[in-house]
């Protein structure tokens, strides 16, 4: 004899075509049947007559199925991938000008940037088709994967600049760091996902977990600026994990204390000190480590409104890397400079926005931790560019140049999309304790 629950599911999902979103609708159909179901029998009603009713409440299941198909169908967001299209455009412009400002060559960036182009496309589409709620289980073997990185490069270390974060590929350069935070974003997004069944006990010592070795090792490196990336996020996806807010802000207020103390050690050091100054009083040491803040203070005030044109002289190291921002701007002025910012800004609103319309508790915190990962360094390199915050290697997504700072911006920005596509649909877990 059929079931009428099992019947009316079977005609609702005949009409969806996503797997997924077939388990969820199933899920939460059911279980709408089985309230009304049971509000019936109270009344009454047999388990079979309630049964019946309820189903019948539910209304037409083709139409119902119609429905649930064109709301979980699988969207992509245009607006988010148009305005990486115009950063991706406004950084092969300024990659032309900086090789004729740099190498006197305009096709030597762009080469090698869309040659980065070309090898993130299929890394784009993996990460976009990937079913994003089985990482959590892997957790682990990113944080493995993550150490071994680090193993590897400290055993074998190539260094250039002071710091051991390059690893040599043939006549490649590859920095190694964007592959290490990705892989410890993993780890701590999966790990967090999974921690409401822990003790707090062990919900303290998985936090320190995911706190210390990673601030270690970037610090080692060294790689400040992504440590300090990592540090904001791993702090806003503990923040937005389910973990209790007694228990969080005690293990977060804990590990932030200790580590004033190694902070305190870095900055006292004379070399760091005189950084400092560099960036408070850098009008008093113009000739030192000042010397930067003034040429940006320059570059600005000599932009304009309408800037000074793509190929006038900028005598600026690290212009295509670090500053590609000031060179936009004195080249196209302060009104693109304006535009720009609002592209950027709101390229980061619109992750955030998906973060907020997600159903799913393990995609949200993904695209929660994205944001704060795209987030940081691009309002980092605009308050650096106006002298609000020192000078540091941090790297303007789409538009800087670099191949592996390319694939780790486009993984993830597959990632969240991935996410949009599929915001509508909870998915299940199983968030037994594996430690």
């Amino acid at each position: 004899m059929s079931n009428p629950t099992t019947d009316f599911l079977k005609k609702v999902t005949a009409h969806m075509s996503s797997k997924e979103a077939k388990q969820s609708v199933e899920m939460e159909l059911s279980t709408h049947v089985e309230q009304l179901t049971i509000s019936y029998e109270k009344s009454g009603y047999s388990r079979e007559e309630a049964e019946r009713k309820a189903v019948e409440e539910m209304g037409n299941p083709h139409t119902l199925g119609k429905h649930m198909h064109e709301l979980h169908k699988p969207k992509m967001d245009w607006v988010l991938l148009g305005l990486v299209g115009i950063l991706l455009a406004v950084s092969l412009v300024q990659l032309y000008g900086a090789g004729i400002q740099f190498i006197g060559h305009p096709l030597h960036f762009l080469v090698s940037q869309l040659t980065w182009y070309v090898l993130a496309v299929p890394v784009f589409i993996f990460f976009l088709f990937i079913s994003f709620h089985k990482l959590t289980r892997y957790w682990y073997v990113f944080y493995g994967l993550a150490l071994s990185v680090f193993m590897y490069i400290t055993l074998l270390p190539y260094p250039i600049n002071g710091t051991i974060r390059y690893a040599a590929v043939g006549t490649l350069h590859i920095n190694i760091s964007p592959l290490m935070l990705f892989l410890f974003f993993l780890a701590a997004t999966g790990l967090l996902h999974r921690i409401e069944n822990y003790t707090k006990v062990k919900q303290f010592l998985t936090i320190s977990l995911l706190f210390w070795p990673p601030f270690i090792i970037f610090s080692i490196i060294p790689d400040h600026m992504t440590g300090f990336i990592y540090l904001v996020t791993i702090i806003m996806l503990i923040l937005f994990s389910r973990i209790p807010r007694k228990v969080s802000l005690t293990a977060l207020s804990i590990n932030g204390l200790l580590v004033i103390y190694p902070a305190i050690l870095f900055f006292s050091s004379p070399h760091q000190m005189m950084r400092l100054q560099g960036f408070f009083a850098f009008r008093d040491s113009a000739s030192g480590a000042g010397y930067m803040y003034i040429q940006l203070e320059n570059l600005f005030n000599q932009a304009g409104w309408f800037g000074n044109g793509l190929l006038a002289e900028v005598n600026l190291f690290g212009l295509h890397t670090d500053f590609p921002f000031i060179y936009l701007v004195h080249s196209f002025g302060w009104l693109f400079g304006a535009v720009l910012c609002v592209i950027l800004l709101s390229f980061v609103w619109k992750i955030w926005r998906i973060a907020s319309q997600t159903k799913d508790s393990f995609g949200r915190l993904l695209v929660i931790g994205i944001t704060c990962l795209f987030a940081v360094p691009i309002v980092w390199t605009l308050l650096m560019t106006l002298q609000l915050l020192p000078i540091t290697s941090a790297t303007l997504p789409f538009i800087s140049y670099g191949g592996t700072a390319m694939i780790f911006y486009t993984s993830l920005l597959a990632l969240a999309l991935n996410v949009h596509r599929k915001k509508r649909i909870r998915f299940t877990y199983d968030n037994q304790p594996s430690l």
